[in-house]
């Protein structure tokens, strides 16, 4: 057994089994991955990676294990598909999510079970006498109790990362009383629900992860930067290199094969590395956008987003990729899923909780449409916006 000192949880013990997967390319290849993305633009601390995060799951999973009442056998495989939970995440962890959902329907979940099932994974985890397809179904769906446990809305990776988030961010709204919210998960006919006496402590949860998205996530800074990386990915695939390849490089070896290229890819890498990114044009609620509905329809084809943007380019008389248009997409408060145990019957939280409810009402709140071009182009790229009827011009 050894022990690995934690920011967030303190001591964190390793078993033999534990270390023979750290010790592991695909493992280690998770230093290289920062947790927030481009989120260390905004928040200088924020360089946090999925490694720690990957630690600090299993090491919160082997606790709420032991609290429910799991045997040994049990609490080894959950420990182990929490550790194993991110292994498929690419550079830059979600901003290079989007782009390989939007280019080939591939997430983080589905590369994370190709990489238990084969190679080096999973041959470790039959030599330590754990079933690859098991732990691939633990660590990616809710086909299993263990699986619910720790994919559940109040599981414990959403635990770990609100928490180690907002210790590296130096934003305080992720502070959550997990404590509470893990002496009153239980088990009730399958599903994992929170005792009637935790739901002050899962409110806790939601009012983090909501103050946390338009504070950290989804800062105007970080948007705009995930913009330029989205758009280069995009011209990368173009020039040859595929969704695959992309995907399984990290942060530095993508940043590298960026700048190798001509145009785009090379020109917003050194932009990214040097924080000279793009200004706002146009930033704009959902109450001034127009017609709301066809811009969220327009948020899931990347290839209308980008034949937007260099319209728009053109009308300015730019060149394309001058201009990023950013639709997030319609908000959604999933969490409001989380289910709590009430006088033996089973209800969803925001049956129970009135300010779960006006979060949920509350997520548009945060929600914006941007227009993002370099300083010099602002004011010609703000009159073809005019135009166009989007108001929210950034005087």
């Amino acid at each position: 057994m050894k022990l690995i000192k934690d920011p967030i949880h303190g001591d964190v013990a390793l078993g033999e089994d534990d270390l023979r997967l750290l010790d592991l390319p695909a493992l280690q290849r998770l230093r290289r991955i920062k947790q927030i993305g481009l989120g260390d633009l905004v928040y200088p601390g924020a360089n946090h990676t999925r490694f720690e995060h990957s630690l600090g799951t299993m090491h919160i999973a082997g606790e709420l294990g032991q609290r429910m009442g799991l045997g040994l056998e049990d609490q080894r495989k959950m420990r182990v598909a929490a550790l194993l939970h991110d292994v498929g995440h690419g550079p830059f962890s979600h901003t290079s999510e989007k782009f390989a959902v939007a280019a080939s329907q591939i997430d983080h979940s589905q590369l994370t079970r190709k990489r238990i099932l084969c190679g080096a994974i999973a041959e470790t985890l039959e030599s330590i006498g754990i079933d690859p397809k098991e732990t691939a179904d633990t660590a990616t769906t809710e086909k299993s109790e263990l699986g619910r446990i720790l994919q559940s809305q109040i599981g414990v990776d959403r635990m770990d990362y609100l928490m180690r988030d907002a210790h590296y961010t130096g934003v305080a709204y992720g502070v959550i009383d997990y404590e509470r919210i893990m002496s009153t998960l239980v088990f009730h006919r399958g599903e994992v629900v929170i005792k009637e006496k935790g739901i002050q402590a899962a409110e806790s949860l939601l009012v983090a992860r909501f103050l946390m998205y338009p504070a950290v996530y989804l800062h105007h800074v970080c948007r705009i930067a995930d913009a330029m990386m989205l758009r280069a990915l995009e011209e990368l695939r173009k020039s040859g290199v595929s969704v695959e390849r992309i995907m399984e490089m990290d942060d530095l070896s993508l940043i590298t094969e960026l700048k190798e290229k001509d145009g785009i890819p090379h020109d917003f890498a050194v932009r990214i590395l040097n924080r000279d990114l793009y200004k706002r044009a146009v930033y704009t609620s959902s109450a001034e956008v127009g017609d709301l509905n066809a811009v969220l329809e327009m948020s899931g084809h990347r290839d209308e987003v980008r034949k937007l943007e260099d319209e728009v380019a053109e009308s300015a008389d730019l060149v394309p990729g001058s201009v990023l248009v950013d639709i997030q997409p319609k908000p959604s408060l999933d969490e409001v899923r989380i289910k709590v145990l009430c006088d033996g019957a089973v209800e969803l939280l925001e049956e129970r909780s009135a300010l779960v409810r006006s979060l949920t009402d509350a997520q548009w709140d945060y929600w914006r449409f941007g227009v993002y071009c370099a300083r010099e182009n602002l004011e010609k790229v703000k009159r073809v916006c005019e135009r166009y009827g989007w108001r929210g011009i950034q005087k």
